[in-house]
């Protein structure tokens, strides 16, 4: 559950749009289709650990999930509120901080969404991976 420090408003808002793509023989990097039959705890967990579902939710301020209207993906806005204790890191910061801890130890995106295979001529396709591109259309 998003924290409720917005007693100075909240800042830093971000979206980020999350996929699963897999690598293609010409270099690119094409869409995997899902099924989350339009369940947004579905889309969440397949995509995002428990501890980055937890560091958005608990870090941020104001929080929104959604899939993607492709259907294909993960989309969440985030912003954040100031600590009423100044001597505290902030919101922001502790997401941050959270964030990449989570990335650098692949504690962030479940493990499923990445694979490692060499295509084959035959297969035309190879590796698995996850992208999160930053997009400016918020949920909120």
């Amino acid at each position: 559950m998003a924290n409720s420090d917005n007693a100075y408003g909240v800042f830093n808002k971000q979206t980020k749009i999350m996929y699963q793509k897999q690598h293609q023989l010409d270099s690119s990097w094409d869409i995997i289709s899902q099924s989350f039959s339009g369940n947004l705890t579905t889309a969440k967990d397949f995509f995002l650990t428990a501890e980055a579902q937890a560091c958005i939710n608990d870090n941020g301020t104001q929080v929104q999930f959604a899939i993607t209207g492709d259907g294909n993906g993960l989309k969440w806005t985030v912003a954040f509120g100031t600590v009423t204790n100044p001597a505290t890191k902030d919101w922001a910061t502790k997401f941050t901080e959270t964030k990449d801890a989570l990335i650098s130890g692949n504690g962030w995106a479940k493990s499923a969404l990445v694979t490692d295979h060499v295509p084959s001529e035959e297969e035309r396709t190879g590796a698995k991976q996850w992208f999160v591109e930053d997009s400016s259309d918020h949920l909120f």
